[in-house]
């Protein structure tokens, strides 16, 4: 997966249908269930897991950009969300079905139950429309449609559609007073000057003729501007366009370089946030099975249990963080709940079969841990999209390589979090391997709540420049 993605991410930017990778990455995922159901050597199933690893660098990647692609700004943070809802979900519920389907029907069920859902989900992407590729019409509902549903609903929308016109003819009102005003002093100024100078007077005369002719234009104008409120709302929308593109023309779109994301703090900060979630979540897979066999003699069923707690409470916090990330921005919700999460991680390695309540407090912390995490790392993803449009003007282009680098940073972690939990744990044991991996995320945190965001949070020239150069 680390290996795949940035080429990914390099021909995603590129070719003109993002969905075509995505098809191979579904057929390599085919590929890897196949070796799975059907290996019985060790290098079938090293195939097998390379294969899958380039089908989730495909799927994550281009997946992401279709929701980037399709989502406005203001929402792409809930939308976001649901994605790593339903990966979270698929994560929780895959081991419990696959161990029912293990136990009733033998070794291959489960991954026949693969291959099914597997091919569900190719012809479906199959008949995928690419929103970057097709006319905005496409996607908007005709100005038919508006006033019928208008009229459905008691004739509101009908209303709503009209409302545009309505305000520019207000605008044009108000300029047709301020004229008529000026024509009025004009006139008083003739009338109490008269005696004046012939040149003079003739200033006065041609400025009367102007404002006159002015007002007339006006009138003319407003009237048009009036009849435009009966028209479709198609050609309002048009006028309109036509009105504004006289003043002020569109931002030019700007390259987009891997380098220059290297170098902007917001999209860094981001990949520290999914490094961080990969490493919150992966450092006690091959930790917390022997703590909790050596200190409490359970078994794998009884640990698989425990390893839920970790995963459950993500399904709630996943949406309530997309809801808040859209709604208050990333600054605090990213930094308070990195934050706690690191608490909660430090204080898992507390509890022991002597304390007060056993395995209690450590299933809570954990279940804490979980959430917290799941929490933080949800404004990853809206994040570095975000720093994408700020460097490109809004043009997207990059998009695909920027979750590739998002992709890189958490497969990272989810490597770099087993083997460091493992080291640490042979070598101090889990007490201080829970505040080392603590320490990490409370020293991340004020970073998130510095850089993430559309505006930095000031901080002192000597902090920002011992972090980041330009």
């Amino acid at each position: 997966m680390v290996v795949a993605c940035p080429f990914l991410g390099y021909m995603g930017d590129r070719i003109p249908h993002r969905r075509y990778p995505m098809l191979l990455g579904m057929v390599a995922l085919f590929g890897s269930i196949f070796f799975f159901l059907y290996g019985n050597q060790l290098w079938m199933f090293g195939v097998a897991r390379c294969l899958q690893g380039f089908a989730d660098a495909c799927i994550w990647t281009l997946g992401l950009c279709f929701i980037v692609d399709t989502s406005p700004p203001q929402v792409l943070g809930a939308q976001l969300s649901k994605a790593v809802t339903f990966h979270t979900v698929g994560l929780a519920s895959g081991a419990p079905i696959g161990g029912v389907l293990f136990h009733s029907y033998g070794y291959r069920a489960p991954f026949i139950l693969c291959l099914i859902v597997t091919v569900i989900d190719l012809i479906l992407r199959i008949f995928v429309i690419e929103r970057r590729n097709c006319s905005a019409e496409w996607f908007e509902p005709s100005a038919d449609s508006i006033l019928q549903c208008g009229n459905n609903q008691g004739g509101n929308e009908a209303i709503v559609t009209t409302e545009a016109p309505r305000a520019f003819v207000a605008i044009e009102e108000e300029e047709h007073e301020e004229a008529q005003s000026r024509h009025s002093n004009i006139l008083s100024a003739t009338n109490s000057d008269s005696s004046r100078k012939g040149d003079e007077t003739a200033t006065i005369n041609s400025e009367v003729i102007t404002t006159t002719a002015t007002e007339n234009h006006l009138s003319s104008h407003i009237s048009n501007n009036k009849n435009l409120s009966h028209l479709d709302v198609d050609a309002t929308a048009d006028t309109k366009e036509e009105i504004l593109a006289n003043e002020e023309s569109p931002p030019v779109s700007r390259s987009f370089t891997v380098v220059q994301l290297m170098r902007y703090p917001r999209a860094l900060v981001a990949m520290l946030t999914s490094f961080a979630f990969g490493i919150a979540f992966n450092v006690f897979e091959p930790t917390m099975p022997i703590r909790l066999a050596s200190e409490w003699g359970y078994n794998s069923g009884q640990i698989g249990i425990v390893f839920l707690a970790q995963m459950i409470p993500s399904f709630v916090a996943t949406p309530i963080c997309g809801y808040a990330y859209d709604r208050f921005g990333p600054k605090w919700i990213t930094s308070i709940t990195m934050t706690l999460c690191g608490i909660c991680t430090g204080l898992m390695g507390i509890p022991n079969h002597s304390t007060l309540g056993s395995i209690v407090p450590l299933i809570v912390l954990f279940a804490l841990e979980g959430f917290f995490a799941a929490a933080f790392t949800v404004s990853a993803f809206p994040e570095i999209a975000h720093a994408v449009n700020s460097l490109t003007n809004s043009s997207k282009d990059g998009t695909a390589s920027s979750y590739a680098l998002l992709n890189v940073a958490f497969a990272s972690g989810a490597i770099t979090g087993p083997l460091l939990g493992g080291f640490l744990f042979d070598k101090v044991g889990f007490f201080w391997l829970c505040i080392i991996i603590a320490c990490f995320l409370l020293l991340a945190a004020p970073f998130t709540f510095i850089f993430l965001g559309d505006e930095p949070t000031p901080v002192p020239k000597c902090i920002s420049k011992l972090v980041f150069t330009t």
